[in-house]
């Protein structure tokens, strides 16, 4: 999508913690929607909304992390080779749905993104922001540079996407990336974004 938001789907392996730890939400689902941001010089992401499919994560996230996530039911067929890459995802018991289809963009072959390229700009990204609430928090992301290739995505149903907000309105469909994905994705722990302290003006008259 050109210009408002991005949508990226696919299958996360938490590494930020002991395998234990993270056992009940280890892999998930998911379909995020957001948009690019900066904060004081840093680059990042912003969530705009999150659809997984573990109800564990989904109530964990927000306390936690200032996620907007959401229960949803997400069917991927995603082959590592590229050849198939198609999706659907439904919310609120099958009301919203979003389906699509995908070929590649040319003969695949994952690469990583070259440097100041559009690829790059979009899939590495490695700080995200949250607002839940009052309350505004950073985590960063570390993992391998994302090896990808383009394809040519078609969507059929955009009507979850509309619950998203908006940005939808006036969204342009401009191609998409795909990733066979990479093993070791860490998160940070999240920390407090604080507004920068009021600056006080002292002034003083003289009277001559």
């Amino acid at each position: 999508m050109e210009g408002k938001g991005v949508c990226q789907s696919g299958r996360v392996h938490h590494g930020a913690a002991p395998a234990l730890a993270f056992k009940p939400i280890a892999s998930t689902r998911f379909l995020n929607v957001r948009t690019y941001a900066r904060h004081r010089g840093e680059p990042g992401i912003y969530f705009i909304a999150e659809f997984l499919s573990n109800r564990l994560c989904v109530l964990l996230g927000p306390p936690t992390f200032g996620l907007p996530y959401r229960f949803g039911n997400l069917i991927y067929e995603h082959n590592r080779a590229g050849r198939v890459v198609a999706g659907t995802v439904n919310a609120a018991g099958g009301r919203w749905r979003l389906a699509y289809r995908a070929q590649p963009a040319s003969e695949p072959a994952p690469q990583e993104s070259g440097p100041e390229t559009l690829d790059s700009f979009l899939l590495e990204r490695y700080a995200a922001f949250t607002c839940r609430g009052a309350k505004r928090r950073r985590f960063h992301i570390w993992h391998p540079p994302w090896p990808q290739f383009r394809i040519e995505p078609v969507v059929q149903d955009e009507g979850l996407l509309a619950t998203t907000g908006k940005w939808i309105e006036n969204a342009r469909l401009i191609g998409g990336n795909y990733s066979p994905g990479v093993r070791g994705v860490w998160m940070g722990s999240p920390r407090r974004i604080y507004p920068p302290a009021a600056r006080r003006r002292l002034t003083v008259f003289f009277d001559a």
